[in-house]
């Protein structure tokens, strides 16, 4: 059955409400002028790429007025591409060129809609024929392994609230963990070791002397031992991968709740460990955790200058 959701539903709750671009324009006079989402106007006595760094340097999103497309190509000040929202404007003496963008939240969301078109077809083509190459770009695509294309958090100074419209939504293959591996009888193998995405991570923070639990992160995946692969060769092992994925996950990214898994005998040893840690220290290690103040991962950094005023 065609999912016709425009973006997998677990992300559409991560991405923020959508911000009005700030318009640049001319005036009569020539100036460059921008329109602000709360109608008002500003006028820079400024070229177009100082006025362009002033506006982005305080966070806004831009576009473009026709008439600023009109002037650069008019004159030969630059080039442009309006279909694209860029314009290409002389520095260095005209030695160079530096490209401006008009970039807005609309279209950062159209990229993740993209994405998941495309994905779409891919899987229509890996369930009628699942060899290795449809099976390396399912994988590398697949929403289970979406994370945040910044690796900043928010209370970075380099934030900037856009980097929450920002996924990667492929080359996940790459990442995978690759071996060979050697059995007691000698056969040789490939094993490929990967992860879908980790959604919430627990930060210990040093000046509070505590621990929190900080939700919707997905910068990072984890080794998930059911999706271990082996295989003679790596096309192999990728066919396989592909297989164990589909069998846990959904095609939008979620797990496919209570299939049927018997632990490997590593995972066995680590439940035990676990187990001996919590008669240790007297409690459970997940109780322990779900009592911990959570914090969703865009309000951390005004989370984190509360707590310190605090």
């Amino acid at each position: 059955m065609n999912d016709t959701r425009e973006i997998p539903t677990w992300l559409a709750e991560l991405l923020p409400q959508p911000k009005q671009p700030t318009r640049v324009f001319l005036s009569d006079k020539g100036l460059i002028c921008a329109k602000h989402p709360d109608n008002s106007v500003s006028t820079f006595d400024a070229n177009l790429e100082e006025a362009y760094d002033m506006l982005k340097g305080g966070g806004a999103d831009i576009v473009f007025a026709d008439e600023v497309y009109q002037h650069y190509s008019q004159h030969k000040e630059g080039v442009i591409d309006k279909e694209f929202g860029a314009i290409w404007i002389p520095v260095n003496d005209g030695k160079a060129f530096r490209m401006l963008t008009s970039t807005t939240d609309d279209d950062r969301y159209s990229l993740l809609k993209w994405a998941w078109e495309e994905f779409q077809e891919i899987d229509a083509k890996w369930r009628e024929n699942a060899g290795f190459y449809n099976s390396w770009h399912w994988l590398d695509t697949h929403p289970a392994f979406w994370t945040r294309s910044y690796r900043y958090w928010s209370d970075d100074p380099k934030w900037q609230e856009s980097m929450l419209w920002g996924w990667e939504t492929e080359g996940y293959c790459q990442k995978i963990y690759v071996s060979a591996m050697q059995a007691d009888d000698g056969r040789v193998a490939v094993a490929l070791e990967l992860g879908a995405h980790v959604s919430s991570c627990d930060k210990y923070l040093e000046m509070q002397k505590e621990t929190i639990v900080v939700t919707d992160v997905y910068q990072e995946h984890y080794h998930d031992y059911r999706l271990d692969s082996f295989a003679p060769t790596y096309e192999e092992a990728i066919i396989l991968a592909a297989k164990s994925v589909d069998r846990f996950f959904h095609t939008d990214g979620n797990e496919r709740l209570g299939v049927p898994y018997e632990p490997t005998e590593i995972e066995k040893e680590l439940a035990l460990r676990m187990e001996e840690a919590d008669d240790c220290f007297g409690h459970s290690h997940n109780d322990w955790r779900a009592a911990l103040p959570r914090v969703a991962f865009e309000n951390y950094g005004n989370w984190l200058k509360e707590s310190i005023a605090e």
